[in-house]
């Protein structure tokens, strides 16, 4: 090759320039290129050896060997390695399969590749960057019917196809025109199985720009190619199902709670430029634990899902139905004239009552419900949380009132919400009196079995009602702004009490305290020397504390400046609840995030729920692939602790490994077992 010419000159002057030695001295070995006898450039490694002083030589010899498939094999697993980082880092997909054919084209010369999706029952062209554009159009919405002959086509059913001369296959007849305009000749059509259901997910077209019978090497290229681009749609569709349930509600696919509040801040948004106003109703199932309680969860879950399919077709079109959680649903109706939107929520109210009020059966029993409706009608000034707040607040007024009925918030209940400020004044007392005191839960690594740390948990020990748990109290503290001060005891506490543990050798100076930061905190100009200063005062080192915050805050403008001012300072960075917030990949990519916490929501269905299975699968592939920690929360059975470990989860917590505990019960805690 004319690039290595000089090298092998330069080598070869070398060694003859010296005089013959005994014994025979040799060059190390180099590599070149020389061109082989089907015009392709071979990759040789050679030795030069001195042998000028033996009679039967006299002179250079030169041994060489081809080391061409030994370079092609390291180039492969190189970009391999490449494409894969690709995958894990999120890219689009149809950024990585164009990668994919670009390899294709760079290992097999003069080809041409593309791949085309298979989506309900039709083949869709996603990739293909040299494929002409007169080609690619036709590629879009092919059916795929059991008696094609068609080679792209029969590939979509499973099997991989060739064709040496399209110009002579009576399948492709229609398309063979247009191709073999385009200098494509022949072709192999390979499928791209799911490595789950072996069901195809997409076809791999390779072209040649001659009739061209495949070698086997050249087979074998393509099928390792073709496993990437599974591995790439499989992480792609295990991402989207995981961002929809950020979004959705597993069990009924309407929206969840995250995603109603996002469109209910844009509709109020929208609405306060216009003049109009947006209502919000709060949907309560009564006596629906009866229900769970008499006939199981299974029956629940199958009336949840009769009720929500009843709520979305009573529903006026364009009102957002969601499931807030357990038993409850809101529904935002948008864009209301003002002087005629206290008649429209009501008719819409009484329509839901109604649907939910129709029999149901379930396990062979005709079941009757009735729902608790509260309205709020927001205009000018309101907020989602007020909304929601005041919607909530008219719901509990239903039921009390007698349920099976419909309440609008009015001048009444906003005393009622007024004498609920009594809480609050409540709260500042107790962060002033210094009724709040920390709990700690272990962490343990699944692969040890042992305790690796503890997450720090607030309670309220309030004087006349006892020990008031953070659902009691930890929202309205968001509302109200007191969590910062709430939680800056808490941390603070929790690194004063893990440097009493480690001088006095409960725990070793690698034992981590996890403790939760609001987005409230989060967002303080001061929360890194707030942070900074709680280890420094406990005497204790930054990898010592973990900061564990949601996903919304994750995406928070600002977020990313402290993520890493916080990762300088040494301090570590969970991910709380993984997956019912926004669940991106990227940046969890992005930031310097150190362990991801699967929520209790998808460990809770481990081994008895499809979908809660592939959802944790896919969340510890994906963090392990962004070398990332991944904890289980919520851990409350063997079988879940089991399944956990056989998916190679590196942690966990939850009941059945220990409750949260006082601190003076922390080193019986840490006792695993």
């Amino acid at each position: 090759h004319p690039d290595d010419q000089a090298l092998v000159a330069a080598t070869y002057a070398g060694l003859i320039a010296q005089e013959p030695s005994e014994p025979a001295r040799g060059s190390s070995p180099i590599e070149f290129r020389l061109l082989g006898r089907g015009g392709t450039w071979l990759h040789c490694e050679t030795t030069m050896t001195d042998l000028r002083h033996e009679p039967a030589v006299g002179g250079i010899v030169l041994t060489t060997r081809d080391i061409t498939e030994r370079r092609r094999s390291e180039r492969l697993v190189r970009d391999q390695a490449e494409f894969l980082r690709l995958v894990a880092g999120g890219a689009p997909l149809t950024t990585t399969l164009s990668t994919l054919c670009d390899l294709i084209e760079q290992y097999l010369p003069h080809t041409k590749a593309s791949m085309m999706r298979v989506e309900q029952g039709t083949l869709n062209y996603i990739a293909g960057p040299n494929i002409p554009e007169e080609i690619s159009r036709g590629m879009r919405g092919i059916p795929i019917a059991t008696d094609t002959v068609a080679c792209g086509l029969a590939a979509a059913l499973g099997d991989q196809v060739r064709t040496a001369d399209i110009g002579a296959e009576p399948g492709l007849a229609p398309f063979a025109p247009t191709m073999l305009r385009a200098g494509l000749r022949s072709m192999l059509s390979t499928p791209v199985l799911d490595p789950e259901t072996g069901e195809t997910m997409a076809t791999i077209g390779v072209y040649w720009p001659e009739i061209h019978e495949p070698t086997d090497e050249e087979r074998r290229l393509i099928e390792t190619l073709q496993s990437l681009a599974a591995i790439a749609i499989d992480r792609k569709e295990s991402e989207v199902r995981l961002a929809h349930q950020a979004h959705h509600d597993a069990l009924t696919g309407l929206p969840n709670r995250s995603l109603f509040s996002e469109v209910l801040q844009i509709a109020l948004a929208r609405t306060a430029r216009s003049g109009r106003v947006d209502a919000v109703l709060f949907i309560d199932l009564d006596r629906f634990k009866h229900v769970n309680d008499s006939l199981g969860h299974e029956a629940g879950d199958e009336l949840l899902v009769t009720i929500a399919s009843r709520l979305h077709a009573v529903a006026r079109t364009g009102d957002t139905i969601s499931r807030f959680g357990g038993d409850e649903f809101t529904v935002l109706c948008e864009d209301l004239d003002p002087a005629d939107a206290r008649r429209v929520v009501g008719d819409v109210a009484q329509r839901m009552l109604d649907a939910i009020a129709a029999p149901v059966e379930i396990a062979g029993q005709s079941i009757r419900l009735s729902g608790s409706v509260g309205v709020a009608i927001g205009g000018p000034g309101s907020s989602a949380g007020s909304l929601l707040r005041d919607a909530d607040t008219a719901m509990y007024r239903a039921k009390e009132r007698g349920k099976a009925r419909w309440e609008i918030f009015d001048d009444e209940l906003r005393a009622a919400t007024q004498r609920r400020l009594e809480i609050e004044t409540a709260l500042h007392t107790a962060l002033e009196r210094g009724e709040f005191v920390v709990e700690y839960q272990p962490i343990v690594d699944l692969t040890a079995d042992r305790v690796e740390g503890l997450e720090a948990l607030v309670r309220w020990r309030h004087p006349e009602r006892g020990i008031v748990p953070p659902s009691d109290f930890v929202e309205l503290a968001e509302e109200t702004g007191l969590i910062g001060g709430i939680g800056e005891f808490v941390l603070c506490e929790a690194c004063r009490q893990v440097g009493v543990w480690v001088a006095d050798g409960t725990v070793d100076a690698d034992f981590s305290v996890s403790v939760n930061l609001s987005a409230r905190q989060f967002e303080h100009e001061d929360i890194v020397a707030t942070v900074r200063s709680a280890i420094d005062d406990a005497g204790i080192a930054p990898r010592q504390l973990c900061i564990e915050i949601t996903e919304g805050t994750l995406m928070a403008s600002g977020s990313a400046e402290v993520l890493h001012r916080l990762h300088d300072l040494g301090v570590k960075v969970a991910i709380d609840d993984f997956g019912t917030g926004y669940s991106s990949l990227y940046y969890l990519k992005r930031f310097p995030v150190d362990v991801v916490k699967i929520d209790r929501s998808f460990v809770d269905g481990l081994g008895t729920d499809a979908d809660d299975d592939a959802i944790v699968t896919a969340v510890l592939s994906l963090g392990h692939a962004l070398g990332l920690r991944v904890v289980a929360e919520g851990v409350e059975t063997e079988a879940q602790r089991d399944r956990l470990i056989g998916l190679g989860c590196d942690a966990g917590q939850g009941f059945l490994m220990s409750r949260p505990v006082p601190a003076a019960d922390v080193p019986r805690a840490l006792v695993v077992g």
